[in-house]
């Protein structure tokens, strides 16, 4: 019977099935500019290096399967010597660092730039 249909309404067809799929499939997003989860833990808000904002559901995000992205030769509030962090957070700091924090609630500057820094993927995510 549908051999039989026009070849146009075929074409409509195929066109709002694609469309329904689009809109339907959440999106994977790399959080490169800045990565927060929320309270209560169940989302997260992720920036991507195009400053748009995701809200993703926080199960779904991960650094090679963990919750955080390590990041090297930090300062804690600017001062003291070097260590290496756990970042459970991360955002743009000063001077062109970055301010992590890591799941002890603790803020630490970080030599890196949006060009180098190690990153939150997560997986289910939409344009609030």
């Amino acid at each position: 019977m549908l051999s039989f249909q026009s070849p146009k309404l075929f074409i409509v067809f195929i066109g709002i099935c694609i469309t329904q799929f689009a809109f339907s499939n959440a999106d994977i997003a790399r959080c490169k500019t800045s990565y927060q989860s929320q309270r209560p833990s169940l989302t997260s808000v992720c920036e991507d290096d195009y400053a748009r904002k995701y809200a993703c559901v926080t199960t779904t995000c991960d650094n090679s399967g963990r919750q955080f992205v390590p990041m090297k030769g930090c300062l804690h509030n600017g001062a003291g010597g070097q260590s290496e962090q756990q970042c459970s957070g991360y955002k743009p700091g000063k001077d062109g660092h970055y301010e992590c924090t890591n799941s002890g609630g603790q803020t630490y500057q970080c030599p890196y730039s949006l060009l180098n820094v190690p990153f939150i993927t997560c997986g289910d995510c939409y344009l609030p």
